[in-house]
């Protein structure tokens, strides 16, 4: 599964780097339509994710644009994020957003923002 994933040079994501309020216009949760992974996928897949670090990204672009806005993409861009494309073979995904094991995963290729 192709992944789509904004992280920094260090491969760090948005949340886990520089946290939301350096970049969200509006909070990210469930009642924005930004589920929280524990409200978005089933609990024991969450538990695993969890246990065994996976991160986060999109299987689409159309998912990563309604989850960032444009204003908070350029941001980002602004913060020095990139769109990191994984080929991930162990993954989830829902309607919102994509989690993946990244010890399985490659990298094969970045864009911009």
């Amino acid at each position: 599964m192709l992944i789509y994933r904004i992280e920094n040079a260090e491969g760090k994501g948005p949340y886990m780097s520089v946290g939301q309020g350096a970049f969200a216009t509006e909070y990210h949760n469930k009642e924005s339509g930004r589920p929280e992974p524990e409200y978005d996928f089933a609990p024991a897949k969450w538990e695993i994710a969890h246990k065994y670090k996976w991160v986060f990204g999109f299987s689409t672009l159309d998912q990563l644009s309604k989850w960032f806005n444009l204003k908070e993409r350029k941001k980002l861009n602004e913060l020095g994020f990139k769109v990191a494309l994984y080929e991930a073979p162990v993954y989830e995904a829902s309607s919102y957003q994509a989690m993946f094991y990244p010890q399985c995963a490659v990298k094969t290729g970045e864009r911009t923002i």
